[in-house]
């Protein structure tokens, strides 16, 4: 397993993906604590997401995992859960949101701007294991 970490570049991610958000925010951490679980870096696995939401911009961002490339399936199950595999096989790993997690992103449209800074500050500062439940998953 990693130990070093880098930092996520929210600010790139908020370009790419066009706006800034919760989903994209909380996806980006998803990547992030999975490659860190699997000690691999960007490039270097594919996924699969439950849940067709903004999140995959953040998961591209920290795992290299794209739709557009047939690195990361995306399917319609309504859950926030990322499945993550080496490309040179093995064990993965599957890292879904939590609850606090998924409960502490509602209501953003909602917020003036002020307050949308502070919710997506404070996601990007949560502890991993307050925001994600992660296990491991057999080979594919």
């Amino acid at each position: 397993m990693s130990e070093a970490t880098q930092p996520i570049p929210y600010e790139a991610l908020y370009e790419a993906h066009g706006h800034k958000c919760p989903m994209s925010t909380l996806g980006a951490r998803l990547g992030d604590y999975g490659s860190r679980l699997l000690g691999l870096a960007a490039g270097e696995m594919a996924g699969r997401y439950e849940i067709p939401t903004c999140a995959r911009d953040g998961i591209a961002m920290t795992t290299g995992c794209r739709a557009d490339d047939g690195s990361l399936e995306v399917e319609d199950l309504q859950h926030h859960r990322l499945w993550l595999w080496p490309k040179s096989g093995g064990q993965g790993v599957c890292v879904a949101l939590s609850e606090r997690a998924i409960a502490e992103s509602r209501g953003y449209r909602l917020l003036d701007e002020k307050a949308k800074e502070a919710m997506l500050s404070h996601l990007r500062l949560l502890p991993d294991e307050e925001l994600m439940e992660a296990s491991r998953v057999p080979a594919r």
